[in-house]
């Protein structure tokens, strides 16, 4: 597999920055290199049921697809966060934790405070300072100055995400 980083540093106009994005994807693809995806070496998936309501918001549900009777037998949030950091601590390696925007990061340190979570040093420097907006570095380096959504972006990268 050959890696390709996408890096246009100028400011465009979107739909020029859109034309170049998908012209450095087509010849990067062109000359083999694997630009969709890295291989994905671990993972960690949980659900996490509900502590304070008595049922998952229909917002919610209509958003992610999740229901009551998938997250039932789940962890609550204080034991899947726990799981969560022991998967990266288990790693032995520097991690980063990369979303879609600052909203997850946003959502998990509201739960920390409202579920009095107690991290450990460890578990803090993953939480607290390792996350990266990946939304916000897309949009850098394509010049986008509105923030482009996730669905656009794996789109331009021909990442079906259906």
């Amino acid at each position: 597999m050959k890696p390709a980083l996408i890096q246009i540093g100028v400011r465009r106009e979107k739909e020029e920055s859109l034309r170049l994005a998908e012209e450095y994807i087509r010849k990067a693809k062109e000359a083999g290199a694997d630009v969709a995806m890295l291989p994905e070496i671990s993972a960690f998936r949980t659900y996490v049921k509900t502590e304070y309501n008595d049922c998952i918001e229909r917002k919610i549900r209509r958003i992610t697809g999740i229901t009551e009777e998938m997250a039932q037998n789940a962890p609550v949030f204080n034991e899947a966060i726990r799981m969560f950091t022991n998967w990266c601590l288990g790693t032995g390696d520097d991690v980063t934790i990369y979303a879609w925007s600052d909203t997850d990061f946003c959502q998990i340190a509201k739960e920390i405070t409202l579920k009095k979570y107690e991290m450990t040093q460890e578990e803090e420097n993953i939480l607290i300072t390792k996350w990266s907006d990946f939304q916000k570095e897309f949009d850098t380096h394509l010049g986008f100055d509105r923030k482009v959504s996730l669905s656009m972006a794996l789109d331009m990268a021909g990442i079906d995400f259906t």
